[in-house]
């Protein structure tokens, strides 16, 4: 009987309990972080894989050829390369190039013809060296003129008969040039040169108390043609330039009577000697080098 009462007591418990749990409100639903799947059982039919989404055809696109640029040139500035900076141009030169100052130095040779030469000279030849500057002063086309002067310096010795004698010829003149100029890099010309000529002879005679000398002066006047050719074809700037000349030098004819230097060793006219007339005419050629600028 007591069993019975604790059974009863027991059942009674848990059915006050169930009701109680029936009668509390539902939980809410947790949100899901997976994606709902559903399943063939909880569908009831058949599940197949989706279709693809269609990919989407490409648009055509035109595509134009990138333009190619000249590369750069490099230039060296400082040792250093830098290629951001186009190469610098080359001068290009704006004035005359038939204009210019030219100084030469040349070596001349002048037959003398003069038979009051033969003292001084065994061949009849007078070299000297020659020194010549100019100025262009007229310039048109191929056509210039240019203005100048030339010193001549130069001499000759001969020993004839155990007596030596010797001559020493100096040379001043203007000069006046016409210039033609067919190419940069070289010019024909004629030369008309007006000047003097002052002569300086001596002459040792074991007869005569010391060395009889004597100095005169002369006109003179030559006329010339010749070119000039230079290696450098580009204008502007100093140039070299070889400079062959030909022409004819024509001198007045002076007495040469020699006497000593000292005038007190003169004890007569016989102290004297005259050895003729000398004029330093003759044909001459002259080739010298020169420079532009």
């Amino acid at each position: 009987m007591k069993h019975s009462f604790v059974t009863l007591l027991v059942l009674g418990s848990a059915f006050a309990a169930s009701s109680a749990l029936a009668d509390l409100p539902p939980l809410p639903d947790q949100p899901s972080t997976q994606p709902a799947q559903t399943t063939p059982a909880q569908s009831g039919a058949p599940v197949s894989a989706p279709a693809p989404a269609p990919t989407p055809a490409p648009a055509p696109v035109n595509v134009q050829p990138a333009p190619i640029s000249a590369p750069v040139p490099r230039v060296m500035q400082s040792g250093l390369e830098s290629q951001d900076q186009p190469a610098p141009a080359a001068p290009v030169f704006v004035g005359d190039p038939n204009k210019m100052w030219l100084i030469t130095g040349s070596v001349r040779e002048t037959f003398v013809g003069s038979r009051g030469f033969d003292p001084y000279s065994g061949n009849d030849a007078l070299p000297q060296w020659s020194f010549a500057g100019s100025r262009t002063l007229w310039s048109r086309g191929r056509l210039s003129f240019a203005a100048g002067a030339v010193w001549d310096v130069g001499g000759s010795s001969a020993t004839s008969r155990g007596i030596d004698s010797g001559i020493l010829a100096n040379r001043f003149a203007a000069t006046a040039e016409g210039r033609w100029h067919p190419r940069t890099w070289g010019f024909a010309f004629v030369r008309l040169s007006p000047g003097a000529n002052v002569v300086n002879a001596r002459m040792n005679d074991p007869s005569a108390p010391g060395t009889l000398t004597t100095t005169q002066w002369s006109f003179s006047g030559e006329g010339s043609i010749g070119a000039a050719i230079t290696p450098m074809t580009s204008p502007g700037g100093p140039r070299i330039w070889l400079t062959p000349e030909i022409g004819y030098s024509y001198a007045t004819s002076t007495q040469m009577r020699l006497a000593p230097k000292n005038e007190k060793d003169i004890t007569g006219t016989s102290s004297k000697t005259d050895l003729g007339e000398l004029a330093l005419s003759g044909v001459y050629f002259r080739v010298g080098v020169g420079v532009s600028f």
